[in-house]
């Protein structure tokens, strides 16, 4: 009884931890590159710069994932405990391998989203490799790219990095693209982003 007892206590301690640093938390991370426009004044929105948007944004997800991940773990105990189902024979270790792609739908829709914002320019020069990484990490990190019309994706790589032939093939998988010049599709197409829980990209 003291060893459920302290399991409980531990995991109500979890969670108002969680309420409380998920009420100091946005709705959006927004990541662009220093001196970029936009966004600063938006309510929700956290907009933040950096040299490399797409390593912040994999950096940024990665800290927040932990914090979630005890969460997601003290829910599951909470719910068994509830039940007075728990048991540690053959839940604590299931407990200890939940992370956060463990959450439910509902659970990761709860949760902030981050989105890149980065210019074509901006990804050819500073951020190809790590946006190859982004999307072949499998986070719900969204990225938006500004790229002038006419501007094909192919003109970007070069011998920039030796990972844009992955990047290529992954961009096709998770990529989506649209025009300024048709807002009804662009707003459709960020739509089906935010409800993604996988690495989108929209140029």
């Amino acid at each position: 009884m003291a060893a459920r007892a302290a399991r409980i206590r531990q995991a109500l301690d979890t969670l108002r931890d969680f309420l409380t640093h998920a009420a100091r938390q946005p709705l959006i991370y927004l990541i662009c590159a220093r001196g970029c426009d936009g966004g600063s004044t938006l309510q929700g929105v956290e907009r933040i710069e950096d040299d490399d948007p797409c390593s912040e944004a994999l950096r940024r997800f990665g800290s927040s994932a932990l914090i979630w991940t005890e969460a997601f773990r003290a829910i599951r105990i909470a719910e068994l405990e509830v039940e007075n189902a728990y048991l540690p024979q053959r839940h604590d270790a299931a407990v200890a391998n939940i992370d956060w792609e463990s959450a439910s739908v509902e659970e990761l829709e709860a949760l902030p989203a981050f989105v890149v914002a980065e210019t074509a320019e901006g990804l050819g020069e500073r951020s190809l490799t790590s946006w190859g990484r982004l999307l072949r990490s499998g986070q719900p990190i969204q990225v938006i790219v500004e790229r002038p019309a006419g501007l094909s994706l192919d003109d970007l790589g070069g011998a920039i990095s030796p990972d844009f032939g992955f990047m290529a093939m992954a961009y096709h998988e998770a990529g989506r693209r649209s025009a300024a010049l048709k807002p009804a599709v662009l707003l459709k197409g960020l739509a089906r982003m935010a409800r993604s829980l996988r690495p989108c990209m929209r140029p």
